[in-house]
């Protein structure tokens, strides 16, 4: 859990964060179910919006993961969807 915390929200979790999922996991709730309990958390959502964002118009539009450069986009989504759909890639798919 420390990578993930490291790696999607830029922290360590706090003692308590760690207490929590240790917790949770001792219940016997799933790895996969802690996994997705983490990703509907507020903080997480809040952390990856972005990428989200330009995960879902890249798989929608375009049919595949974005490249480094669009992941690298910090301008408004529309302004992402608009280049998008004029780019030649959208251009020969459709």
């Amino acid at each position: 859990m420390d990578l993930v915390y490291e790696n999607v929200l830029g922290r360590a979790p706090s003692r308590n964060d760690r207490a929590f999922w240790v917790g949770e996991l001792r219940r016997g709730v799933s790895r996969g179910r802690v996994m997705t309990l983490f990703s509907e958390s507020p903080e997480n959502k809040e952390a990856t919006a972005r990428t989200t964002g330009i995960l879902l118009v890249t798989h929608l539009v375009l049919d595949r993961r974005p490249t480094e450069t669009e992941l690298a986009f910090t301008g408004p989504r529309a302004e992402l969807v608009r280049t998008v759909i004029t780019g030649p890639e959208y251009d020969a798919r459709v």
